[in-house]
């Protein structure tokens, strides 16, 4: 043989292997690839989603191809039918259906069921339950699957979905890195993406990929095992139950309570997942689990939860949902302990039947436009005595005291909690009334913790989350600002100083002008006659900065005709109290109401602070339950209401 001739052979072969590397480097075809699929032609297609360890006796595997896992669904295969009303069923394994036949599956279950909506469409539902347990994992999912034009989606949850240091943790999240990096951007997630590795050069080429090309074709070679047995895991006659005696452990994910915080868990996440549905409907599930009577079931509810922490959870999620007319089904003690199988949260084919029923209800109703359950009455306010311990030094009367000459600064510990209205806030009312400002509209300006959806908004939701108990007075003022507790401030947002209220960088583009700070475009859009103003927590890094700051949003705000009216930060970050005395000084020079909160939560327990010193305890907002009101975020929005009934009630008068 030719000598030359092969080693011609050679180098041209060699060098079509790298420019094939290249070019496979430079599209990264996965998502293309996937997109190749037998299934739903030559063999039938899946009625979930590809995952098991034991694809010789399965015909099914773990594979981290998103588009191919999606394109070996049955729901891939054909054209939405005219007739259908098509739900999509998210969640973690208890969807997806460990130890259950497709058909026992809460999916399988609903079809069997053969429902249909008011004006005569079949309701079919499709599984895309997947076994990890990580919100991200389900909106990483939801995303790509609307494209199915879903007419409603069920999100089925549970509280190991929520913590915000699992949400990268399952390998489908892992691997597809980048369609997790656009959902962070695109919805303003708290996730660590940076964690998340991208494949380098090599790792993108053929060889670098042949695990993943290996395993796409590998899904197409089971495809006709899948179609002529519809086997897809393992049905062991004998498994270990799940635990019923308990270890005396109350900790969850290393947190050992007594509640949870809003910080901990990533509500962003669901949020997103809702904004990612769009018009759609979606029927938010809390799935059942596990209630143990065995050992230590008076500490813990099964092997994943303490009482406390999933307790706290409910209440939250409840809350959540009620403040953003999410409609929700709370199932967690719906089934028995006798109908779960391996796990505190896998159901037997009974357990699922009784899930199926509830949530059947919920789709008939919401297919015809009602709502997902029957209006819960409205819970009748009790007027409890409230311990006296918990009780802030407060003026409780809505009759304010006017003050007749500018005081004098004290010691800012000093201070009650309750403003007073002086004249010079009376004429910054009457000039802003005069220049357009709505009377009975306030703003909220701060960070996060006077964006979030715990300040306020519960009083513009119906039917009420809230109970006045003595407080009823408050009602009458409540109704007059009608629709500021809701409305999402455009200054006061996560990760706001007062310096970013100033920054025109920080505007929102879709609706602020350009070169209009988030300050000047709120009070532009909502024209408020009275701003509660709320900084400091984040500008403990540079304190020495935040008094300018403050300074300029109060002369800005009163330039504008607003009251402003600026509240104390229930922490010490910055260890000397510096910010506190700042605020106080300010409010009392510029003559305007202060709102010392930190004075109300002085008694409660750890001074309403959560274990990092920064966050309020958390309960719901019913003022008439002691209990609750051991908790510092119920005395932050009643202090708040009665702050602005004195405002509100003060202003009125002449100057």
């Amino acid at each position: 043989m030719d000598v030359r001739f092969l080693r011609n052979v050679l180098i041209k072969a060699a060098v079509l292997f790298l420019l094939l590397n290249i070019a496979f480097t430079a599209c990264y075809p996965l998502d293309g690839l996937g997109r190749v699929s037998i299934y739903n032609s030559l063999a039938r297609g899946r009625e979930r989603l590809p995952f098991g360890e034991n694809p010789q006796e399965t015909y099914t595997f773990s594979l981290y191809n998103l588009e191919a896992m999606l394109q070996s669904l049955a729901l891939d295969g054909l054209p939405k039918p005219v007739n259908e009303f098509r739900v999509l069923v998210l969640g973690d394994s208890s969807i997806w259906g460990t130890l259950l036949q497709p058909v026992e599956t809460l999916a399988g279950q609903l079809n069997a069921a053969n429902l249909t909506t008011c004006d005569g469409r079949i309701i079919r539902a499709y599984n895309l339950g997947y076994p990890t347990l990580s919100l991200t994992k389900d909106i990483m999912i939801l995303e790509e699957a609307m494209r199915y034009q879903p007419d409603l989606i069920i999100w089925s949850v549970t509280l190991q979905a929520f913590p915000k240091d699992i949400q990268l943790a399952s390998p489908l999240v892992q691997n597809n890195p980048y369609r997790v990096r656009p959902l962070k951007e695109q919805y303003d997630l708290d996730l660590p993406v940076e964690t998340l590795s991208e494949p380098n050069f090599w790792q993108r080429t053929l060889i670098g990929q042949r695990r993943s090309l290996a395993d796409w074709l590998r899904l197409q070679l089971y495809a006709p095992m899948w179609s002529a047995t519809g086997i897809d895991q393992l049905y062991p006659a004998d498994y270990e139950p799940a635990q019923r005696d308990l270890d005396p452990d109350e900790t969850f994910n290393n947190w050992s309570g007594p509640d949870l915080g809003f910080e901990q868990l990533s509500f962003d996440v669901l949020s997103a997942g809702f904004e990612i549905a769009g018009e759609t409907p979606v029927l938010l599930v809390n799935e059942p689990i596990l209630i143990s009577a065995g050992q230590n079931s008076d500490l813990r509810y099964n092997f994943y939860y303490p009482r406390w922490a999933y307790d706290s959870y409910r209440a939250m999620l409840g809350e959540t949902a009620g403040l953003n007319a999410w409609s929700y089904l709370d199932l967690w003690n719906l089934v028995p302990e006798s109908q779960f199988t391996n796990s505190a949260i896998h159901l037997t084919p009974q357990g699922v039947s009784m899930m199926a029923e509830a949530v059947g209800d919920a789709l008939n109703r919401m297919s015809c436009g009602q709502s997902a359950q029957p209006p819960a009455p409205t819970p009748t306010p009790t007027a409890t005595p409230l311990p006296a311990t918990a009780t802030p030094v407060a003026v409780l009367s809505p009759t304010p005291t006017p003050t007749p000459t500018r005081p004098v600064y004290t010691d800012w510990r000093d201070y009650p909690v309750l403003p007073t209205v002086s004249d010079t806030a009376r004429e910054i009312y009457q000039r802003g009334l005069a220049l357009g400002n709505n009377p009975a509209a306030f703003s909220k300006v701060g960070d996060c913790e006077t964006g979030s959806d715990w300040f306020l908004r519960t009083f513009d939701v119906q039917p009420p989350l809230y109970r006045l108990g003595e407080y009823e007075y408050l009602q009458e003022m409540i109704l007059y600002f009608d629709g500021s507790f809701a409305r999402r401030s455009i200054v006061a947002k996560n990760g706001f100083n007062a310096a970013t209220a100033l920054s025109p960088i920080w505007a929102d583009p879709e609706v602020c002008l350009s070169g209009e700070t988030p300050l000047a475009c709120e009070y532009r859009i909502h024209k408020p006659s009275i701003a509660l103003i709320a900084f400091g927590t984040n500008d403990t890094k540079n304190p020495a900065r935040f008094e300018g700051d403050l300074r300029k949003i109060i002369e800005i705000t009163i330039e504008a005709g607003i009251v402003p009216v600026l509240s104390t930060k229930a922490d010490n970050l910055e260890g000397d109290n510096s910010i506190n005395e700042t605020i106080v000084k300010l409010a009392v020079e510029y003559d305007i109401p202060l709102w010392n909160f930190w004075a109300a939560i002085q008694d409660l327990p750890d001074a309403g602070l959560r274990a990092d010193k920064m966050h309020l305890t958390w309960a719901q907002n019913y003022f008439d339950d002691p209990e609750t009101m051991e908790k510092a975020w119920p005395w932050r929005n009643l202090t708040a209401l009665q702050t602005l009934d004195i405002v509100w009630r003060g202003l009125q008068e002449t100057p």
